[in-house]
């Protein structure tokens, strides 16, 4: 989705309007930054002004913008966000409502965990040693899924076996503290952990 975010390609023929932006750059380098700023952000903006600046994106320094200054580096990214926001105003707002959902979304673990670390009586160490062990299949039953013969899935759990390994449905226990490895080798360097 960001992706499509990008504000529109200058036209390369418009000799006039190159020539009309070259001129709000050289007004730009002899501008303070209040200056600036009343023409980047605010009810006084000026488009043209913004636009013209931006046509240099990665060396602002040509309007007189030195982005190693905090202050300066703050009103040229606020201006740069305002233009991407008249033309993708809708895009943008999806965009930040799916990462607010994403940001929950992933602190629900961190949650769930400290809570389980809480209840378990264990201290911080212990319990990473042991969720560790768990995430990684540290001595894990080998599960497997499969289709049975009436085409439904199911997890199978194998179990080691003379020279190899013999596969039979998974109880429920098995499955929450089983794990599924890619291969043989990875479920050899599970038991070597």
């Amino acid at each position: 989705m960001r992706g499509k975010v990008k504000r529109p390609a200058y036209d390369k023929i418009d000799y006039v309007a190159a020539l009309n932006r070259k001129e709000l750059r050289d007004a730009s380098r002899a501008m303070s930054f209040g200056q600036r700023s009343m023409r980047m952000t605010g009810p006084t903006r000026s488009k043209a002004f913004i636009d013209a600046i931006l046509e240099f994106e990665d060396d602002p320094w040509v309007s007189g913008i030195n982005i190693d200054n905090p202050n300066e580096r703050e009103l040229y990214e606020a201006a740069k966000e305002s233009r991407l926001r008249d033309f993708h105003a809708q895009l943008l707002d999806q965009i930040a409502e799916r990462e607010s959902v994403e940001r929950e979304a992933r602190m629900i673990p961190t949650v769930v965990l400290n809570d389980i670390q809480s209840d378990s009586g264990l201290g911080r160490d212990a319990f990473e040693a042991e969720a560790t062990a768990i995430e990684s299949g540290v001595n894990a039953h080998w599960l497997k899924r499969d289709k049975d013969s009436a085409g439904n899935e199911v997890i199978y759990v194998l179990v080691p076996e003379g020279g190899g390994f013999r596969g039979r449905i998974a109880s429920p226990e098995e499955v929450r503290d089983g794990h599924f490895f890619q291969n043989h080798e990875e479920y050899l360097a599970s038991r070597a952990a």
